[in-house]
């Protein structure tokens, strides 16, 4: 256990806070699975898909107004009380439901529905609520991933358990289940939150300055976005994700209705797609998210999302076949879960700490729901007017203009990102836990390089300001650098010299860098790495050469690879050129006049691993293109006058 605890960084004492906290994510997120699948089940069966575009609009206001009416109970009453009654509240509702599920009344599908959507937002407002009171700052960055883990574990395992209990106690008596995992939440919500009067409410000195309404708040937020290019796109986007997202359930939720005309079948059913599709953006989440932001940058994956919504409808567009709708939505919710929805939460970093919360709940509110409904009102047009091709089609053009919203939000990211370290604000980078999210993200590859080119402002304010942050990220950096090239050659030639030493002898090429022998700005790991392969290469060769194997190191210029393109990708955004262009102009001084190929470094490594250098070991091959040799006091005498 004291393993697992240091594995998890879990502090002495905190165990006690840990355990009924992912108990209740758990519990919540578990039976809102279960019920979910019930009850939507239970609405396609009853009522049909043709009511969704209904649903759609309905859903959309008054999800929408529930918003309002949580933050202005929030911001007037104990919020302990508050967040107590949110599971005890919803599990009265529930077994309310299913009591009236015995009378004939089609309208209580419809309440169940809409029960189902709005209880999410609910659950996350007493679940995060509760996290955000019961932790510090430094706990929280530890401690949220875990009961992130802990809702997302209920999500899977709540999905999985549908098919069997529906089987056992049939879809209507989902809602049961659903009920009792709400009083059970109860209970862990009463064992975590401290004692009354702990967290404070409003009153005395603060009387004589009523708190803005929950409107009011939104207007007030409303006004900041409007100034801000970067949040007047993400507004338009969010309004047009909602659209993408509802437009693309709708033929799913149909084709799944027509292959399981059985109720409980199509529980079942709902709740192990959830389940798989939770699971397998949790495993994303886990082992690909911050490797993705952190080499492409934030607002890269986002834009991800968008594209995959173009391909989907264009798919629509070939086949609507069932497996095909299922394999679309499982992948297009993996990335949304597992990449974009934490990326999308991390992009207000750029608004000041007083503004934030406010920017996050107009964000996830107005715009959300006007998207759900607008999807309402697209589908309900389409059910008299046009036919599913030409609603596909819409689809296919409601995601290229979300395409541009997102590359455009990309754009105004980079401004936004250097405002903000202009104006003396270091929160470019996601150190805030994310709710609901199983890592605590490290950084942003696009806030970084924003920070690197802040470092050369000329405001000193500014570049003392991008010293300290680079500062907070050069330990890890460093480390990680010389992990991956360093001491993974280190490895990788340790593990094959007992192989090379039993066949009598072979040879080791240990593929650095020009940068090993000269050096840029901003490279000290990286430089310090390629520099110590070339020692190593040297150590192998003086120590392994009596066994007959030869080790060498090469140290190849700019090459035209994925990562050479990459490298590119500042000069073409700073000179407006194209990617050859750009390579050109790092070359322009090399006396081949190029970058090298892939395939010459590759002959480069086969000369060295082959006979014709069976007597050259402990060397450095440079393959620059003559860079090396060029004297660089020379090119001032080459230059014009500036």
């Amino acid at each position: 256990m004291e393993a697992i605890g240091r594995a998890l960084k879990i502090r002495t004492g905190e165990a006690r806070l840990l355990l009924p906290m992912v108990g209740l994510s758990f519990a919540a997120l578990a039976g809102h699975a279960i019920g979910q699948s019930g009850a939507n089940a239970l609405f396609l069966e009853r009522v049909g898909t043709d009511a969704l575009p209904l649903i759609y609009l309905l859903q959309g206001g008054i999800a929408f107004a529930l918003m309002l009416a949580v933050t202005g109970i929030l911001g007037r009453i104990d919020r302990r009380r508050a967040y107590l009654a949110a599971p005890l509240g919803l599990a009265i509702v529930v077994l309310a439901e299913r009591v009236v599920l015995l009378t004939d009344g089609r309208w209580i599908y419809t309440v169940l529905w809409l029960t189902v959507a709005l209880a999410i937002l609910v659950q996350t407002v007493f679940i995060w609520g509760i996290a955000g009171v019961v932790t510090d700052t430094r706990q929280a960055k530890r401690l949220f991933p875990l009961f992130a883990a802990g809702g997302i574990l209920g999500s899977v395992v709540g999905g999985v358990l549908t098919g069997p209990l529906v089987r056992i106690v049939g879809a209507e008596d989902l809602l049961m289940v659903w009920a009792g995992s709400l009083v059970a939440t109860f209970f862990l919500c009463r064992a975590v939150i401290p004692a009354p009067g702990v967290i404070p409410r409003p009153h005395g000195r603060r009387a004589h300055h009523p708190r803005p309404s929950a409107l009011g708040d939104l207007s007030g937020a409303l006004r900041y976005v409007v100034r801000s290019r970067l949040l007047a796109w993400m507004t338009v986007a969010a309004v047009l994700f909602s659209v993408l997202f509802y437009s693309l359930f709708l033929p799913w939720a149909t084709a799944a209705a027509r292959r399981y005309p059985n109720t409980d079948d199509l529980a079942g059913f709902f709740g192990l797609f959830g389940a798989a599709m939770t699971g397998v953006a949790f495993v994303v989440s886990l082992l690909a998210t911050n490797r993705l932001f952190g080499r492409f940058g934030i607002v890269s994956m986002v834009l991800v999302l968008p594209l995959l919504y173009v391909g989907s409808f264009g798919l629509i567009l070939v086949s609507s076949a069932f497996a095909t709708l299922v394999v679309i939505r499982l992948v297009v919710g993996v990335w949304l879960q597992g990449v974009a929805s934490p990326g999308w939460e991390t992009l207000t970093n750029v608004v000041p700490d007083v503004r934030r919360d406010q920017v996050r709940a107009f964000l996830n509110g107005g715009p959300s729901q006007a998207g759900t409904a607008i999807a309402g009102m697209i589908a309900l047009v389409g059910q008299e007017a046009l036919s599913p091709r030409q609603l596909a089609i819409i689809g296919l053009v409601t995601a290229a203009v979300t395409t541009f919203a997102t590359w455009r939000i990309r754009r105004s990211y980079a401004s936004a990102l250097v405002e903000t370290l202009r104006a003396g604000r270091p929160q470019v980078f996601p150190e805030a836990p994310v709710a609901g999210v199983p890592v605590a993200f490290d950084r942003d590859a696009q806030a970084l390089r924003s920070v690197l080119e802040a470092a050369s402002d000329e405001r000193p304010s500014v570049r003392r300001l991008a010293a300290q942050l680079l500062a907070d990220v050069d330990d890890e950096r460093w480390q990680q650098t010389l992990d991956v090239n360093l001491t993974g050659a280190f490895r990788l030639a340790r593990a094959a010299i007992p192989s090379l030493v039993e066949r009598g002898g072979g040879s080791i090429v240990l593929v650095s860098s020009v940068s090993a022998l000269v050096s840029g700005t901003d490279g000290a790991a990286y430089v310090t790495s390629k520099a110590a392969m070339l020692g190593l290469a040297r150590s192998i060769a003086v120590d392994y050469g009596p066994s007959g194997i030869r080790a060498n190191a090469l140290c190849p210029g700019w090459v035209e690879t994925p990562m050479g393109d990459g490298s590119m990708e500042s000069l073409m955004t700073k000179h407006g050129i194209s990617l050859g262009e750009a390579y050109r102009l790092v070359t322009q001084h090399i006396p081949l006049r190029r970058p090298a190929t892939a395939d010459e470094i590759a002959a480069c490594c086969l000369f060295l691993t082959s006979d014709e250098s069976s007597i050259v070991t402990g060397t450095t091959l440079v393959a620059d293109g003559g860079g090396l040799a060029v004297d660089l006091t020379e090119v001032a005498w080459q230059q014009e006058r500036p």
